[in-house]
């Protein structure tokens, strides 16, 4: 058994418990609602953000380099002289 008194920074306090029989443990709390959802939507949040970014991670890992950067030989070479035709004529 676990307790956590009221807290007046997260406005609630919880208990850990086991069951009669010692079969299960089982986390009541109480405390103010809008709190409580507060946080756990932030956990929420907080969770949908680390899967974005290890889904970015693998797909950089999984990606062949030229995916990953501009395919154009002359991106980011500063002595680059584009060719004449090279870009579309507009009309």
């Amino acid at each position: 058994m676990d307790y956590i008194p009221f807290d007046p920074s997260v406005k609630y306090t919880m208990a850990t418990l086991i069951g009669p029989r010692g079969e299960g443990e089982f986390r009541v709390t109480k405390g103010a609602p809008q709190v409580r959802m507060m946080l756990q939507l932030l956990l929420v949040l907080l969770l949908v953000l680390l899967l974005v970014l290890l889904l970015v991670l693998v797909l950089l890992v999984a990606l062949p380099p030229t995916a990953r950067a501009d395919v154009s030989p002359a991106a980011g070479d500063p002595q680059h002289v584009p060719q004449r035709g090279a870009h579309p004529r507009r009309g």
